[in-house]
């Protein structure tokens, strides 16, 4: 039961974010965002556009991240070992490295891509 309870809000809370689901549907869109908020981040300077991409990949990670503590905080389960003090930056490259190392999964669910990258790099201990 804990386990539909933490799906319902995880799902929830990723259709709720702050950035239009129209902006991330696909690893495709996920992976464009993540790197230009990653080379901003290294203090590339992006065009307009590009800026403004980073800056919605960041309200949309900020989003996915509160879901995931909110749904931990209320199922009081721990399902992904989070880090203490994380930066967004952290875990914008840790969705980056997971997108780059799994070119062809790229075509699928950018909230699913979302998850497997949280998944791999935090594992439940």
């Amino acid at each position: 039961m804990k386990k539909i309870a933490l799906f319902l809000i995880m799902l929830s809370a990723c259709l709720n974010g702050h950035a239009s689901d129209s902006i991330y549907e696909t690893g495709h869109d996920l992976l464009r965002g993540a790197r230009f908020y990653v080379q901003e981040k290294s203090g590339k300077e992006l065009k307009p556009m590009e800026s403004i991409q980073a800056v919605t990949f960041h309200t949309y990670l900020e989003g996915y991240m509160g879901g995931i503590r909110v749904s931990q905080v209320i199922t009081q389960t721990e399902f992904l070992n989070l880090p203490n003090n994380p930066s967004h930056e952290q875990y914008a490259r840790v969705v980056l490295s997971y997108l780059e190392k799994n070119p062809t999964t790229l075509h699928e669910s950018a909230r699913v891509l979302m998850a497997l990258a949280l998944s791999e790099a935090f594992p439940k201990k």
